[in-house]
């Protein structure tokens, strides 16, 4: 089943329905991208995109996402004109991150980040 396939089975379900299965779609869509470039990326364009609309979107425990209501009849896009090395800057994340396990590990070996 092709993406818009199951965009069309989205439209016409229940608006639960819907917004898990347009989470899905989000899903399967952020690892197409990560195995076709087999390089990190983010998440948050993937699930904008694919829901739509104004959101409120969290990826720390869990990812949760909200649809918001506004009275906005107008939408404002900015761009800074700074390019970003976002591989790098994810990369650069992650080592920090597995150092400061490391580190809290060493001195506390029962740390376990999953718990």
């Amino acid at each position: 089943m092709a993406i818009n396939d199951l965009s069309a089975l989205i439209l016409v379900a229940g608006k639960s329905t819907r917004m898990k299965s347009e989470m899905r779609v989000a899903y399967w869509a952020h690892q197409a991208e990560v195995a076709e470039f087999g390089e990190p990326g983010g998440m948050m364009d993937h699930y904008s995109t694919t829901i739509g609309g104004l959101l409120y979107i969290s990826f720390a425990d869990e990812t949760i996402v909200e649809s918001l209501t506004t009275r906005m009849r107008t939408f404002v896009l900015g761009d800074s004109g700074q390019s970003k090395d976002t591989k790098f800057i994810l990369s650069h994340v992650k080592e920090n991150v597995f150092s400061a396990i490391k580190k809290i590990k060493s001195a506390d070996n029962r740390f376990d980040l999953i718990q």
